[in-house]
């Protein structure tokens, strides 16, 4: 009989205690979007030991049984290594699509992990970052290697002992992925019409969302229009035209539920330009377009909030505040903006408004001084307003604006 159930939090906590001494600690983190537990400690690769599936076989298992499934993660995670030269490697490379978030959240807190774990803070400490191409924006490709049972990410320290370059070795990876890419997709049908229009990929491997990068596979499929992908999440890769509404409703709908899901990617729709993967989005008067739109705010949302909180455990916030990206959405718009109170310095979100007020009043109320779409008040303060390399994407304030730029600033 199958008893005790876990949580996932619960579950990591139970496999970081198996695999090493301590369990989890500044070096061996859950990462509760992957439900993988990650190891990043200096000197050594960036190690991810993937949950779901042993999770799955746990909770199946009767609790008599269970300790030898624990032994049997433990052994294996131990013979989880990387090969000592390239050579060696090179055929379990592989391309791992992942949100760009992700990317970020992880180098921050192993750079901040790092910096909690000196005794001189003049030390100067490079982190073990992974290299990455980003697709459409939202998305990251990192180079993984593949052991089956876990996924190790390849950093540039793990490069750099193998002599080879990113670019080379991630070439590497697509041919690898390429030769694991053959058979078919599958042709989705409305269960109420009958009717398809959306293609869904069947390798269900954990790359399957890799596979947007191989064109020849792509174009294949006959579509209204250009090739627009969905990417649920690592096991589903959707293909639709752009031209073709009921595909493109059945897209939104698919990603729409995968946020209900443990692990789903950004929901965001892409589709391949002349300069490489962009995010698509349906005409602004197609009802569609608020609805996808609705999606990514929402997931920005979540990742604005998240980032806040980062960068809130790592710096003076009274000296440099972070500002909050706000959303409204109703049935056939969406808007974000933010507030900008009367501080030297801010941290300000990419919204599509951006209100500047002054110091609240005896009653707590602030008067808006100037208030422009987001593009209109990069132009109006120029160097004022730098991108400081974040994601998701924030402009550092050098200063708040003269009368004068919030004259020229004006107000809606």
């Amino acid at each position: 009989m199958v008893t005790n159930r876990p949580s996932y939090e619960q579950f990591a906590a139970l496999i970081a205690e198996t695999i090493k001494p301590g369990g989890l600690s500044s070096s061996l983190t859950y990462d509760s979007d992957a439900f993988a537990l990650v190891e990043a400690s200096e000197g050594a690769p960036l190690q991810r030991l993937l949950l779901g599936h042993y999770f799955g076989e746990y909770c199946a298992l009767d609790s008599s049984e269970r300790p030898q499934l624990l032994a049997k993660i433990s052994k294996l995670y131990g013979e989880s290594a990387f090969p000592a030269n390239f050579d060696d490697a090179k055929a379990r490379l592989m391309p791992h699509l992942i949100d760009r978030w992700t990317v970020f959240r992880t180098n921050m807190n192993l750079a901040l992990g790092m910096a909690k774990e000196l005794d001189d803070p003049n030390i100067d400490v490079t982190p073990d970052f992974a290299p990455f191409v980003v697709i459409a924006d939202a998305f990251a490709m990192v180079l993984a290697l593949d052991l089956n049972s876990t996924r190790l990410i390849v950093t540039h320290r793990q490069l750099a002992s193998w002599g080879i370059e990113f670019d080379q070795a991630i070439e590497v990876a697509y041919q690898n992925l390429i030769a694991r890419s053959g058979g078919s997709f599958e042709m989705l049908v409305d269960q109420e019409t009958g009717l398809s229009s959306l293609y869904s990929s069947t390798w269900h491997d954990g790359y399957d969302s890799s596979r947007l990068i191989i064109d020849e596979l792509l174009k294949q499929f006959k579509v209204q229009g250009d090739h627009v992908i969905g990417i649920p999440d690592n096991n589903q890769l959707l293909i639709t035209g752009s031209e073709d509404r009921r595909g493109l409703i059945a897209l939104y709908q698919m990603l729409a539920d995968a946020q209900n899901l443990q692990h789903p990617l950004p929901p965001v729709l892409v589709h391949k330009t002349e300069s490489g993967w962009q995010r698509f989005a349906p005409p602004l008067l197609d009802p569609l377009n608020p609805l996808l739109r609705g999606l990514e705010t929402a997931y920005l949302s979540d990742i604005y909030a998240s980032q806040k909180a980062l960068l809130l455990s790592s710096m003076d916030v009274e000296s440099l505040p972070i500002l909050d990206y706000e959303r409204r959405e109703s049935e056939d718009v969406v808007h974000t903006w933010t507030v900008v109170p009367k501080v030297q310095h801010a941290l300000i979100p990419e919204t599509d408004y951006v209100k500047f007020v002054a110091e609240p009043n005896q009653s707590g109320e602030s008067k808006t001084l100037a208030s422009a779409p987001f593009e209109k008040v990069k132009q109006v303060l120029g160097d004022n307003l730098v991108d400081v390399d974040q994601y998701p994407v924030r402009y550092l304030m050098r200063s708040y604006p003269t009368a004068d730029e919030l004259s020229k600033i004006g107000i809606l």
